[in-house]
């Protein structure tokens, strides 16, 4: 009874080992076959890259792509033909025309960038954050239909009489003529609901102070120009540009009269408010 108990113990090890040994070996097999077929592909990328970038077929594309208007297309055509072969007389050859594809190529990366920009833009159109969009009416109180775009924020002012006392602020954006769109500030001081002070932003004699916490700039008014100064440089801009970089935007403003407002402007989202309104156009 014990040798034949032996004798299914030794048979169950054996068909064991047995079955191993040939799972393993074909596992080894397996392993050298992915091996092979990897370096087989390996070999076909590179001769399919060779034969795609060949120096013939790549001047021959650049210059039917630049024929045709496609001038991203030439650029990389360009760009392949001096990777794989620096030496080619046809390099020098196309430096007449380089310039001017490389420029156009430009434009029309910029056109599509905006293309993106303007859809994502049109998809979030509603989303305006802190702005609000007003409708003017004319002298029976009937809309015209002409919007203007504003944010109402609280501040603190200071002048001779007060120190730090509340101030309700409300910034305006419309537009005057076609081409040009003009910013306007209100204070009402004390927060009464009296307008007690109208600046234009540029005025001759105010001394205003913008930092932009997003872009880590400050601006500051130059009387002469009426324009605002990036500090430290001479890039002069106007107000809606500085509007236009997002975040918070704080705001330390001295009147004609000496009084200095202070107040931040959440300004995200502006683009979409200005396009709703009517104010800018895609």
């Amino acid at each position: 009874m014990r040798k034949i108990i032996y004798a299914v113990l030794f048979f169950i090890c054996s068909s064991t080992c047995l079955s191993s040994c040939v799972n393993r070996s074909r596992f080894i097999e397996a392993n050298k076959t992915i091996d092979s077929l990897k370096n087989e592909n390996a070999l076909l990328i590179a001769e399919n890259e060779k034969l795609l970038n060949g120096e013939e077929r790549l001047v021959n594309l650049y210059n039917m792509n630049v024929s045709k208007g496609n001038y991203l297309s030439a650029e990389e055509n360009y760009n392949n033909l001096v990777k794989y072969h620096p030496e080619s007389i046809s390099i020098n050859q196309l430096q007449k025309s380089i310039n001017d594809v490389l420029n156009k190529a430009q434009y029309q990366r910029d056109s599509i960038a905006k293309i993106v920009k303007d859809s994502i833009r049109l998809a979030n159109i509603d989303e305006l954050g802190d702005w609000r969009i007003g409708e003017y009416v004319n002298d029976f109180d009937e809309p015209t239909g002409e919007h203007y775009v504003y944010q109402t924020m609280l501040g603190k002012f200071s002048n001779s009489a007060t120190a730090g006392s509340d101030l309700l602020v409300k910034l305006i954006i419309h537009r005057e003529s076609q081409s040009y769109i003009r910013v306007d500030t209100e204070y009402d001081e004390y927060t009464n609901g009296t307008i007690d002070g109208k600046n234009y932003n540029q005025r001759k004699n105010n001394s205003i102070k913008i930092v932009c916490h997003k872009t880590r700039k400050v601006y500051f008014n130059d009387a002469q120009r009426r324009a605002l100064q990036e500090n430290g440089t001479y890039n002069y801009t106007g107000m809606l540009p500085i509007l236009k970089q997002g975040g918070n935007i704080e705001f330390r403003v001295r009147d004609d009269y000496s009084t200095v407002y202070y107040y931040t402007v959440q300004s995200d989202y502006l683009e979409n408010a200005l396009l709703k309104a009517g104010i800018e156009t895609l």
